[in-house]
């Protein structure tokens, strides 16, 4: 099923439990299941307040420098780089436990948080890495952490 406002896709599984997706804001996840219920409801199911828990946060940012991702896949334990397969980088940082896609520009990807401040430690932490590490090449603007996007 899909929702246009906010846009969202949902899964409805027999066991009843649903798997809600794309939403660009968590706070967007109780207007999205009532729209789902409300269909439901339609359809003459009868059905209870489900419990709504957050398992995955997908954040995009950019570290604002670019990054050697040859050396990276050397330097950075729970790395690993196969430019013929894909273009990035995945690390798998231990703790918190995120997965990120790093990519040469600087551009990340990091998933696996299921709040919002773990984003943030991950994040601020890779900075940190990459640039101690020395696999950062190139400045390209402000290293402090800035805010990221949701996605």
């Amino acid at each position: 099923m899909r929702i246009e406002k906010p846009k969202a896709t949902i899964l409805i599984f027999s066991t009843g439990k649903m798997v809600v997706t794309g939403m660009r804001k968590a706070s967007e996840a109780d207007r999205v299941v009532e729209k789902v219920l409300k269909n439901i409801r339609k359809a003459g199911i009868k059905v209870s307040n489900p419990e709504i828990t957050i398992q995955n946060i997908v954040a995009s940012g950019d570290l604002h420098t670019n990054i050697d991702l040859n050396m990276a896949a050397i330097v950075m334990e729970y790395a690993m780089y196969e430019p013929e397969v894909f273009p990035g980088l995945i690390y798998r940082m231990q703790e918190p436990k995120t997965v990120f896609l790093i990519f040469s520009t600087g551009r990340i990807v990091c998933t696996g948080a299921k709040r919002r401040d773990i984003v943030k430690e991950a994040v601020r932490k890779l900075n940190i890495q990459v640039r101690e590490l020395g696999v950062a090449k190139k400045e390209l603007g402000d290293t402090d952490y800035q805010d990221i996007t949701f996605i």
